[in-house]
C-alpha cells in the first residue's frame, strides 16, 4: 500500500492551544513515524495483508495524523516556520520566537508571539 499527498495527511488546520494560537499546519507522514504506525498495527495483531484497512481505518478515525508542517500566511504568501510533533507545543513555540521573528517580524501581531 502506497500513501500520496495529499490522502496521506488531514487537511489544513488552525493551531487552538495559546502557544501557538493563529499558526497553521499540515499534518504529513515521515518514515519514522510511517515505521511507528507499522509497528503498532503488528504489536495490535494485525495481519500483514490487513495492514492497509488498519492504515485505512485509523485514518477515518482521524488517528493518522503523523507530524506538523507549521506555517502561517500573510498577504498572499506562506511561510513555512517548523516541523513538530505532537504534544511539543512548548518547544516549537519557543524555536519559532527564538529563530523567526528577525526574519519574518510580521510574527510578532499574531496571537501566539509573547509580549
Amino acid at each position: 500500500m502506497g500513501f500520496k499527498s495529499p490522502d496521506n495527511a488531514q487537511s489544513e488546520s488552525t493551531f487552538r492551544g495559546p502557544l501557538l494560537e493563529g499558526l497553521k499546519h499540515h499534518h504529513f507522514l515521515d518514515p519514522e513515524t510511517f515505521q511507528y504506525l507499522l509497528e503498532r498495527a503488528m504489536h495490535r495483531g494485525v495481519p500483514p495483508n490487513e495492514v492497509p484497512r488498519f492504515f485505512r481505518a485509523e485514518r477515518e478515525r482521524n488517528r493518522l495524523t503523523g507530524d506538523w508542517l507549521i506555517y502561517t500566511e500573510h498577504g498572499v504568501t506562506r511561510y513555512y516556520l517548523a516541523l513538530g510533533r505532537h504534544g511539543h507545543d512548548a518547544f516549537i513555540h519557543n524555536a519559532i520566537v527564538a529563530h523567526c521573528g528577525d526574519e519574518f517580524p510580521f510574527l510578532r501581531a499574531l496571537a501566539f508571539w509573547p509580549e
